[in-house]
């Protein structure tokens, strides 16, 4: 999904970047960058219910369920960042193997371009809170992003909401975290308010 966003946006970008596959069968994505990177960020979650408090095994990794009231979830990290000061395993570190470039020969990419690749994970992200408090408020929203004349560019430079949040968004695909709603409201001039109970 996410390579199917990123190709959907810059044709011929996925081609440039080095890939290569972890010992839990994940992807890494390599680049340089003409700009300064940030630190480590998660940018896509998901939050898994389970039975119990017991530990969890996904893909190698283990997790210790939290209790949200009567519930205990895990919160599993899909898609992270690795910027200025970060560290990962990579080729030749055994189980890890490069399936696309060579480490030698990394891409720099163009501001625009790194910002593709951020803005499509950030798309995909589960696990923040979205805005589910009054879904006549989401209706209005979503309403207003397809009625509106101006580009999904333009909205996303003006409001900060990431352009492919907001196309998955007005297609009825996701929700919106309640921070990019909240942008989205003041961009459009609305106001989200909670329901009331009972």
């Amino acid at each position: 999904m996410w390579l199917e966003l990123v190709v959907s946006e810059i044709p011929g970008l996925a081609e440039r970047l080095v890939v290569e596959r972890s010992q839990s069968g994940g992807r890494h994505v390599l680049y340089r960058c003409v700009t300064p990177i940030p630190g480590n960020h998660k940018l896509a979650q998901r939050t898994i219910e389970v039975d119990s408090s017991d530990a969890v095994e996904i893909s190698g990794k283990r997790y210790v369920p939290r209790q949200i009231a009567d519930r205990f979830e895990i919160t599993c990290t899909l898609i992270e960042t690795r910027g200025e000061g970060g560290l990962f395993l990579c080729d030749p570190t055994p189980e890890y193997q490069i399936e696309q470039g060579s480490l030698s020969l990394l891409p720099i990419l163009t501001e625009a371009e790194r910002c593709v690749l951020i803005e499509a994970a950030c798309a995909l992200n589960e696990a923040m809170p979205v805005v589910t408090s009054n879904p006549s408020n989401m209706l209005g929203e979503r309403r207003e992003l397809n009625n509106c004349p101006d580009s999904f560019p333009t909205i996303s430079k003006i409001s900060g909401v990431p352009r492919m949040s907001l196309m998955r968004f007005s297609r009825g695909e996701s929700n919106l975290r309640l921070d990019m709603a909240d942008k989205l409201a003041d961009y459009f001039g609305l106001q989200l308010t909670k329901r009331r109970k009972g």
